[in-house]
């Protein structure tokens, strides 16, 4: 999938995109601060690379799951703002061109949709211990990547 979206290059307009649309959004500048972070776009880009079968960046240069986890405790996400920052995303996604291709954008929402519900879960907790637990990878699914 990595590839398939257009591998580093997409990925880190996508976060980019998406970074700016949430330290201005109304709704989640309450989570992410209107003050943007210069970490974050490079940070959200390795994750999304690693996520979909790319480089282990993340893992090697930020920390790997457990460091993902312990950035979104004591956030308190709410189920709006989880709804919010995945509808940002496609926005973002359109806007930079990654792949409109059916498959492509169901796995694609598939992996947010679970993976933001984790981050809902974890910002609740005031903190948490180490994951042991690899940074998830997501791929096509059984039907296989979409025809070229």
């Amino acid at each position: 999938m990595f590839e398939y979206a257009g591998g580093a290059p997409a990925l880190h307009a996508l976060a980019e995109t998406h970074y700016g649309r949430c330290v201005s959004d109304p709704l989640l500048v309450q989570v992410f601060g209107s003050e943007p972070h210069p970490d974050h776009v490079v940070r959200l880009a390795d994750w999304l690379g690693e996520v979909l079968g790319g480089p282990d960046r993340y893992t090697r240069l930020h920390g790997g799951h457990s460091a993902l986890l312990r950035r979104h405790a004591g956030r308190g996400i709410t189920e709006q703002q989880r709804q919010r920052f995945v509808e940002i995303f496609f926005e973002s996604a359109d806007e930079v061109g990654l792949p409109a291709n059916p498959v492509f954008r169901t796995r694609l929402r598939e992996y947010l949709d679970w993976g933001t519900g984790i981050a809902v879960d974890v910002s609740q907790q005031a903190s948490v211990g180490d994951s042991h637990e690899p940074v998830p990878i997501w791929g096509w699914g059984p039907a296989g990547p979409p025809p070229s």
